[in-house]
C-alpha cells in the first residue's frame, strides 16, 4: 500500500495485481510525507486490530 500526506488529504493506493484502489480523507495539516506498507505487515495490523476490537466486546 502507498500512503501520501499533504497538507489537507491522505491519500491510500493498493493494488492485488489484478486491481487498483484508492482512497482519500481529509486529516489535519502535518506537511507532505510519502511511505510504502507491504502487504504482509498490514494484514498483521489488520490481526492485532480485530483481535483487540473482539476483546473489548467480549
Amino acid at each position: 500500500m502507498n500512503m501520501s500526506f499533504n497538507d489537507q488529504n491522505l491519500t491510500c493506493v493498493a493494488t492485488n495485481t489484478h486491481r487498483l484502489s484508492m482512497s482519500r480523507i481529509d486529516i489535519k495539516p502535518t506537511g507532505n510525507k510519502f511511505f510504502n506498507i507491504p502487504s504482509t505487515s498490514l494484514s498483521e495490523l489488520i490481526k492485532l486490530i480485530g483481535s483487540t476490537s473482539n476483546e473489548k466486546n467480549n
